[in-house]
Formats: C-alpha cells, structure tokens, sequence
C-alpha cells in the first residue's frame, strides 16, 4: 500500500488543488469539526469521500451520492473505504455528484442561501408586525 498511500504533511497551499485532482478518495477520520473547509475543497474537486459520521458534514457528504459517513469504528471504516475503492463505477458516480453538491459552496451559492435567509427574516418580521398592527387595530375598534 505505501507506493498508493502517500501522507504528505503540509503541503502549500497553491498546491493543494492538482493535488485533490490527482487523489482517488478523500478520507477523514476527524470526530470534531466545525466547518470543514477540507471537506468542501474534496467535493468541489469531484472526490467521493469517505469520513466518520459528524454533523459538520451535513450536507456535505450525502449517504449512497457522493460517499459514505461511518460510525467511529475502524474496521468499519476500513471496509467501507475497501468496498468503495473495489467500485470504480461507484466511484465515478460520487465523484459526478460530490461536484454538482458542491455548487452549493460556491460564491454564487453562499450569497443565494444568504439572500434567502435575509427574505426570511424580512418576510418573518413583516408577518409579525402586520399581525400586531392588525390585532392593535381590532382591539382599538371592539373599545
């Protein structure tokens, strides 16, 4: 396995997209991550993935789409890792779908998510105050 498995250390980071393009899989075995950018980087490189169930990767990493979420258990890891890796078509697949998921991450994608939320909020809040002014406007009438 060492001439297929290289563990690069720090690498720079002008580098880092030839080499996600050149991997197979990406993997991760982190049980605390907050917004993993790591993650992010491997699905918009097209990267079926592999990585033990965390709520970070919530839409992220999409069971049987573009790769697997495991329990923290090595030997379950292991032979899903194996598993996936002895389906080349499968993946091809998680791989075409890791980089339509992460259209999501993209530029676009983050001001379009944020845009909605701020309509949200305005819609919620303009819901509220109608209703107010509506229920002020009764009582003042029923006086």
């Amino acid at each position: 396995m060492s001439d297929r498995i290289h563990f690069l250390s720090m690498v720079n980071r002008a580098e880092l997209p030839d080499l996600l393009h050149d991997a197979t899989i990406f993997l991760s075995a982190s049980t605390t991550e907050v917004h993993p950018i790591s993650v992010i980087e491997a699905i918009a490189s097209g990267l079926p993935l592999v990585a033990v169930q965390d709520e970070a990767f919530e839409g992220m990493i999409v069971e049987n789409e573009n790769g697997h979420l495991t329990p923290l258990d090595v030997g379950v890891f292991s032979d899903t890792l194996v598993k996936l890796l002895s389906d080349p078509e499968k993946l091809a697949r998680y791989g075409k779908r890791s980089t339509e998921l992460s259209e999501k991450f993209s530029i676009e994608g983050q001001v379009s998510a944020l845009e909605n939320l701020y309509f949200e909020a305005i819609l919620q809040n303009w819901r509220g105050s109608f209703v107010s002014r509506i229920s002020a406007r009764l009582k003042f009438k029923n006086l």
